[in-house]
């Protein structure tokens, strides 16, 4: 793993207030300085900006040669990650396709679970019913009750297969999605 990748996802440690705080654009810089690449790669072909946590960190790596639009070997860019809310912005604003789509046909937004995220995507443009290379939408593949309300108050298609939408009411009901079951029933028993 690049040590620049360490740097981007360093955080400061907030539980001793005598300590200097760790800032990860300075060593960002300091190491690119002394040489780093900002587009080196690790065992999973990612690059650092897979791993940098803030908008800061986003916006120092790619002024410092960083390719907004790298992919990892699953063909994922940095806007795929489910965490980081706060960097999805700089990294729109550098280029990359809110549309782009990995090996199994999914974008961004299929990974996402924060309505913060999600809302950051569609406001860029991203198709919130895209579909993967296996026919599922990205409302069916939702990990999480409060992204999939999210998408269903944005105007995400429920599928309109019997057999889909009942696998969408079984997972809500094992995972106790009440507010979405709510929602998933209601439609359920209009088919």
């Amino acid at each position: 793993r690049p040590l620049l990748m360490s740097a981007a996802d360093g955080t400061a440690d907030d539980e001793d207030p005598g300590k200097d705080t760790f800032d990860p654009v300075k060593v960002v810089d300091m190491l690119i300085d002394a040489g780093a690449d900002p587009n080196a790669r690790d065992a999973e072909g990612k690059t650092p900006i897979f791993e940098a946590n803030t908008a800061a960190t986003v916006t120092a790596i790619i002024r410092r040669g960083a390719d907004p639009k790298a992919r990892d070997s699953s063909g994922k860019t940095a806007l795929f990650d489910e965490y980081f809310d706060e960097t999805k912005p700089a990294l729109i604003a550098a280029g990359i396709d809110v549309n782009a789509r990995d090996k199994t046909g999914r974008t961004a937004l299929f990974y996402q679970g924060s309505p913060v995220a999600i809302s950051t995507l569609l406001n860029a443009g991203a198709d919130i019913n895209a579909v993967d290379s296996k026919g599922s939408s990205v409302i069916e593949q939702m990990n999480s009750e409060e992204g999939a309300l999210a998408l269903l108050a944005a105007g995400a298609k429920l599928p309109a297969d019997p057999a889909r939408l009942a696998a969408m009411v079984t997972r809500a009901s094992e995972r106790n999605w009440t507010g979405l079951l709510a929602r998933l029933e209601t439609a359920a028993a209009r088919h």
